[in-house]
């Protein structure tokens, strides 16, 4: 899997979340930021 960094929100302070990234064959993103809360993991599961 090879990434490509995309960028970081200006705004992030000192703990450099959240920040994208693209995996180059499939296109798909890689976000990196705080864990979702129960509520939010819960509505995410349920789309896949």
């Amino acid at each position: 899997m090879t990434l490509r960094f995309v960028g970081i929100d200006p705004n992030t302070g000192g703990g450099g979340s959240p920040t994208v990234w693209v995996e180059e064959e499939s296109a798909d993103l890689v976000l990196q930021g705080e864990e979702a809360e129960e509520l939010l993991k819960a509505q995410v599961i349920g789309t896949e």
